[in-house]
């Protein structure tokens, strides 16, 4: 199954991404999932079709997205039935026009699912115990509130 985030930036603004340095300086979005017996990550959290660019302020190369970003990530079912699936977002947007910056932490929620067929094993090749901070799926993707570029001011996708 594959948890999909999508995040609306509001106009001359970015939201840093997952994939660069967390040594560089702005926050790396992340996702940090409330353990389960009923799924296992599958490898890390994905950021689609960020943009990377040397940053002259934090000396170092960062990703980001402007007006609209992606994140994925994949995760094995252990137990059929319903679930519902929590994430704790870190996050950090800058503004075009001053160069202010704001931390953001949202709590996420995917579900609730029906989950059916047989359980996976819960020792599966690749996969990740759902304390790690990154996440990951498999199926069928599941939207999840956007985040808001904007602490304060998140956006909803119904």
């Amino acid at each position: 199954m594959e948890l999909v985030i999508n995040a609306r930036i509001d106009e001359k603004w970015h939201l840093y991404a997952s994939d660069f340095s967390d040594e560089v300086g702005p926050v790396v979005f992340s996702l940090k999932f409330a353990p389960s017996p009923a799924y296992a990550l599958v490898g890390k959290l994905q950021s689609v079709k960020s943009h990377h660019e040397q940053d002259e302020v934090f000396k170092g190369e960062v990703a980001f997205w402007e007006k609209t970003g992606q994140m994925r990530q994949r995760i094995k079912v252990l137990q059929p039935g319903p679930l519902t699936i929590s994430a704790e977002a870190d996050y950090q947007s800058c503004t075009t026009v001053d160069g202010r910056c704001v931390p953001g932490n949202e709590t996420l929620k995917f579900g609730p699912l029906t989950a059916t067929g047989a359980a996976a094993p819960a020792k599966a090749a690749g996969a990740i115990a759902p304390a790690a901070a990154k996440p990951t799926a498999v199926a069928a993707p599941v939207h999840a509130a956007p985040i808001a570029a904007i602490p304060g001011a998140p956006a909803s996708d119904s």
